[in-house]
């Protein structure tokens, strides 16, 4: 009894830290989207603003 009573607090959790873990999992890969999301911005940003100012110089 006691044996099974144990068995069960472990099972518990480790469900609760699986559970958790996909929670944190989940909010870093949010975390990193976002931050590529930005960086692509701002990678486009600087790509255009260069591309315009070539264009300006090609220009008599």
């Amino acid at each position: 009894m006691q044996f099974d009573r144990q068995r069960d607090i472990k099972i518990t959790t480790l469900f609760w830290i699986a559970l958790f873990g996909l929670f944190l999992t989940t909010v870093y890969s949010g975390i990193i989207v976002n931050q590529g999301l930005r960086t692509m911005r701002k990678i486009d940003f600087i790509y255009y603003r260069n591309k315009k100012e070539a264009e300006r110089e090609m220009k008599p």
